[in-house]
């Protein structure tokens, strides 16, 4: 340990004598320049944004809770050469107010490559997306110390880039002092990502406003950082997984449970699908809906367009109401169930699936008498296995390492603990570092038929711990929570591909 804090003071001193050097010698060559790179208002690659959130239970207007985006692709240092790989961290209010730091390492992946089954064509699929466009983006509390109402149009901030991750402790802050802060604008954004209904209790599928005031229907926003005056023991050996993440398609509204695990089996093939493995599925990944319709008395659904892979798994997770690209209802967990099994059911023999999962009272779910088993869909016999209690870091770290998709599923609740709706994502990575762990998840957080994954496919960072229950916050429940809030992880499913061997 001692070892460890001798090697990071001599960082931070050397941090404090380079930065002089870089104030007073503003031409030195890069290789003389501070590791830190300090990012302004001309870059193009940040945006800070004011969340509205448009959700089953109501709207919550020009909300506490800001949202900071950056484009990867458009992450430059002054000479004007590409940043690449590395976190961001930001201090609210900068020198003013002593700086609030409200995003804490958040991590910039390396540019991701496109894949040969992501067409997009029709009135469903629209043009290709980019994913060289990804967002990287982070909640944060948008008024730190304080409630407020109201459009933000500016905040006073300090956004640091560094190839490595800073230790969030005191002197980082003090060192963040001595940039300059910027004054950045804010703008609105419109968020509307939900979909995935209750796991235990009631199972209710249709949030139901609470007593709570409005602006509190989600709890607080994530809480800026409280840097420590002690070094983590794991900064020097930080540990990854990172998978491919460009299987990220637009969702129909309520359509994140079909949609994450849609991309979830889109990155299997993508990975496994290669000779002289076969790991296939029929259909492309473009945009599409389980439709319901009726004949009679009988319920049916459809998939809109029939050769849409999302659009099949939508149809087998039978969905209420969805009409078209803006209507339908929460997915249930048997909805789900249904929809990934019937799903690899249909496939046959290219797409052999194993399914685990952790969460939820059910041991076992699926086929054979399992629970969600209807006895009127054909699931040919496939269960997912229960593989703990709750979801846990550990579980899907080493899932992810063993090469198979994750989905998960998370509930957020009101300060009383009252739920008020679930958002399902596909996790494409996890780290530990900092004395802190995270996960990395991908989803469309605009739903509905605007193709804004086209343009803004989202990647956020989520700090996950048990901090506390629903409406207890510091009263841990065994369930890991997001960004120390009033948001849990309530299921995690796994998706492991079992390709045939092709010997010409």
């Amino acid at each position: 340990m001692k070892c460890i804090q001798g090697a990071v003071m001599a960082f931070l001193i050397s941090l404090f004598f380079t930065s002089f050097a870089y104030a007073s010698y503003q031409h030195a060559p890069p290789s003389e320049r501070l590791p830190l790179t300090l990012l302004t208002p001309s870059s193009p690659a940040i945006t800070f944004e004011q969340v509205t959130f448009h959700l089953e239970v109501g709207t919550i207007r020009n909300s506490d809770w800001g949202q900071f985006k950056i484009r990867p692709n458009q992450l430059y240092d002054r000479y004007g050469a590409p940043l690449g790989t590395g976190y961001i961290n930001v201090f609210l209010n900068g020198q003013r107010q002593g700086g609030s730091w409200v995003i804490n390492n958040l991590f910039i992946p390396p540019a991701p490559e496109q894949h040969k089954r992501h067409r997009q064509h029709s009135r469903y699929t629209g043009s290709p997306s980019n994913p060289s466009s990804a967002v990287v983006a982070s909640y944060f509390d948008l008024r730190p110390g304080q409630t407020g109402r109201g459009i933000k149009k500016r905040v006073n901030a300090t956004v640091l880039f560094s190839p490595q991750p800073l230790p969030t402790i005191i002197d980082i802050a003090l060192l963040a002092q001595r940039f300059p802060s910027s004054r950045f604008t804010v703008l609105p954004a419109h968020i509307n990502a939900e979909g995935a209904g209750e796991i235990d209790g009631r199972m209710r599928t249709t949030p139901q406003r609470s007593s709570a005031p409005r602006s509190l229907a989600l709890g607080f926003p994530p809480q800026a950082i409280e840097p420590s005056s002690t070094l983590p023991d794991d900064l020097l050996f930080p540990i990854q997984v990172i998978q491919a993440s460009d299987q990220n398609l637009d969702a129909a509204r309520n359509q994140c449970v079909p949609m994450a695990n849609a991309n979830a089996l889109q990155y299997l093939e993508d990975r496994y699908d290669n000779l002289p493995l076969v790991w296939r599925l029929p259909e492309l990944h473009i945009r599409g809906i389980g439709r319901i319709g009726a004949a009679g008395d009988v319920l049916f659904w459809e998939p809109i367009p029939e050769n849409s892979l999302v659009a099949n798994v939508d149809t087998f997770g039978r969905r209420n109401g969805v009409h078209d690209l803006d209507s339908g209802s929460y997915t249930s967990l048997c909805g789900l169930i249904r929809g990934v099994l019937g799903y690899l059911t249909q496939s046959g023999d290219q797409a052999i699936t194993t399914v685990r999962h952790q969460g939820s009272s059910s041991l076992e779910l699926g086929d054979n008498g399992a629970d969600c088993d209807t006895e009127t869909m054909l699931l040919g016999g496939m269960v997912s296995v229960r593989d703990g209690i709750e979801p846990t870091w550990e579980w899907m770290f080493e899932q992810l390492q063993l090469g198979r998709a994750v989905t998960i599923i998370y509930s957020w609740y009101d300060f009383q603990g009252e739920w008020q709706g679930g958002h399902s994502v596909r996790v494409y990575g996890a780290s530990e570092f900092d004395g802190r762990r995270y996960i990395y998840t991908l989803d469309d957080a605009d739903q509905g038929d605007n193709f804004s994954n086209v343009s803004d496919p989202r990647k956020q960072q989520w700090e996950v711990a048990d901090t506390g229950s629903p409406g207890l916050l510091g009263v841990p429940n065994g369930r890991l929570n997001m960004d120390g809030m009033n948001w849990e992880i309530t299921f995690a499913l796994s998706l492991e591909a079992k390709p045939t061997l092709v010997i010409p």
